[in-house]
């Protein structure tokens, strides 16, 4: 038979070992806070660096987009055959003669812009995007002197390209242009060329990514700048930060 005396020794042996335990188990959680705190601000110390990353990507996407504001990509716009692709005077030639001027001959006759400039003063330079594929021309890309005339060139591009899907170019005071107002008439038919800013490249796949969102009702660039409307109301919004 036990005796008290064994019993209290039991006891204390015991309540010595949940003593040490409850010891350890504080010690851990202090480490395991000590832990949390160190994993935590690590954290956050980690989203502020992404934070960072972010604004710088946008920024140095912000100014790679402002140095192609002068520029635009020409699509599906057919050159001659005979033509040296390579030979950035005839390309260039061939768009001022073939694309420009009859559109900016619609700014002239809306009294938008007095006379078109000539191709030397109009253009800096061109080039052509690798080679066109089963048919279907090389995309084109050329660069204006002056920020004024692309913007003249996307208010009237499409009364030119697709006049049955837009609005006739406006005369001096705001009536129809009459023929003699467009010395070079818009084509008969839609044309399959179209014109759109040029974009980088992380400006047009967020581009690409909103005209899938289904939140989104409309979506649009301007000066390189993506704005959107949504199904919520018609405000337009600018949107900030592609990434």
């Amino acid at each position: 038979m036990v005796n008290k005396t064994d019993l209290d020794n039991l006891k204390n042996h015991f309540s010595g070992l949940i003593q040490g335990l409850s010891s350890q188990i504080v010690d851990l959680t202090t480490k395991v806070d000590a832990q949390n705190k160190i994993m935590a601000d690590q954290k956050t110390a980690l989203d502020a660096q992404d934070k960072t990353i972010k604004q710088l990507k946008n920024s140095l996407n912000d100014r790679e987009q402002y140095t192609r504001n002068y520029s635009v990509r020409i699509f599906n716009h057919a050159l001659p055959t005979e033509m040296n692709e390579t030979d950035v005077n005839q390309v260039l030639k061939n768009v001022y003669e073939t694309l420009l001027v009859p559109i900016l001959t619609l700014a002239v006759g809306d009294g938008t812009i007095t006379s078109i400039p000539s191709q030397e003063t109009l253009l800096e330079y061109g080039h052509i995007l690798g080679k066109g594929k089963n048919g279907v021309p090389p995309t084109i890309i050329i660069k204006f002197y002056s920020r004024f005339y692309r913007s003249v060139l996307f208010r009237y591009k499409r009364a030119y390209l697709n006049p049955y899907t837009s609005r006739r170019a406006m005369g001096p005071q705001g009536s129809p242009a009459s023929p003699s107002d467009q010395s070079t008439p818009p084509p008969t038919t839609a044309s399959p060329t179209y014109i759109n800013e040029d974009l980088t490249t992380a400006t047009y796949n967020k581009l690409k990514e909103m005209i899938k969102d289904r939140d989104i009702k409309k979506v649009w660039t301007m000066n390189g700048k993506i704005r959107y409307l949504t199904h919520e109301g018609n405000d337009v919004r600018l949107l900030k930060n592609i990434f």
